[in-house]
């Protein structure tokens, strides 16, 4: 199944590596591959995700690490956030 990230998502992810890239490229470089990783499993396996419809409906979450994963499914999978799991999720998903 074809996938895109959004444009906020690429925004999550440019702010993801800033920040931890200000302690340790590496560790920022190593992030972006699992999200790399799990954007390739959520593409082969597009409803393994949990579903997230209190958020809003069709959206789906995906974990990685401290992060989470938020995409849905239609046409094709649309990455649309990445948040870390401290976040107000709630709050940060009404806003979108």
């Amino acid at each position: 199944m074809k996938a895109r990230i959004s444009d906020r998502a690429k925004i999550d992810i440019l702010d993801i590596h800033d920040y931890i890239a200000a302690g340790s490229k590496r560790y920022a470089k190593e992030t972006l591959a699992k999200f790399t990783a799990k954007f390739m499993i959520i593409r082969s396996h597009p409803l393994s995700g949990t579903p997230c419809d209190e958020l809003s409906k069709g959206l789906r979450s995906y974990p990685v690490g401290s992060y989470i994963i938020f995409y849905r499914v239609e046409d094709e999978i649309v990455i649309e956030r990445i948040i870390h799991s401290s976040k107000d999720i709630d709050s940060i998903m009404g806003s979108n």
